[in-house]
């Protein structure tokens, strides 16, 4: 058996019995493309994964030996480069990057009564 009947053996093996392992991305991969397709610089990425991390302003200024308003100023580029307009909603942009599947999960509503009002 020569080596590029093995190789190419090999290939197709990995693509047939292997499909979920292959076609998932680490968490760093999606990190570094959400990053990338959003244009953030580098301290925004590294004010992004604090607050990813639900760190407060404080907390990540203190981590990055910045002041809390050079904080909010990136905080406040981050969201406005991404369309969200709260940690929470950048957030959940992030985890859907992350798990593509949460888009396709159909989000629960209240219904109410409005005989009773409740």
């Amino acid at each position: 058996v020569s080596r590029t009947t093995l190789f190419l053996f090999l290939r197709l093996f990995r693509k047939l019995y292997e499909p979920e392992r292959a076609q998932q991305r680490t968490e760093q991969e999606v990190f570094e493309a959400f990053c990338l397709q959003n244009d953030l610089s580098s301290r925004e990425r590294e004010v992004l994964r604090l607050v990813l991390d639900s760190r407060a302003n404080g907390e990540i200024a203190e981590a990055l030996f910045i002041t809390e308003s050079t904080v909010k100023y990136h905080v406040h580029n981050v969201l406005q480069k991404t369309g969200c307009r709260n940690r929470t909603e950048l957030q959940r942009k992030f985890a859907t990057a992350l798990y593509p599947s949460l888009n396709d999960t159909p989000r629960l509503t209240l219904v109410t009564d409005e005989k009773t009002g409740g």
